[in-house]
């Protein structure tokens, strides 16, 4: 998965299980708009010791966008200064 793959597209990166929940709303309340989601996306990434928990939260919550896992300390957390737990970035349409 490439952050560039969703050029021209508003992007929510969402951090952390509890993030991604709030996320789902934000899904949800576009399904009736076609434009909105042709140029919105949400992607997901899990920072916990316990990937288990992400998994359950996601069948429960019925989430459909990409999600991937990093550490809290890992590659992607540090480039991105993710510094607390839930959090989300909001990238524009340029990236």
């Amino acid at each position: 998965m490439k952050l560039s793959d969703y050029r021209g597209k508003v992007v929510a990166l969402v951090v952390g299980a509890i993030a991604a929940a709030a996320g789902r709303k934000c899904e949800a309340a576009g399904n009736s708009k076609t434009a909105w989601r042709q140029s919105f996306a949400i992607i997901g990434m899990y920072c916990d010791d316990h990937p288990e928990d992400a998994t359950s939260l996601a069948k429960q919550s019925g989430m459909t966008w990409p999600s991937f896992k990093d550490a809290r300390d890992g590659p992607i957390a540090t480039a991105w200064n993710v510094k607390a737990w839930p959090s989300i970035s909001v990238l524009d349409a340029k990236g």
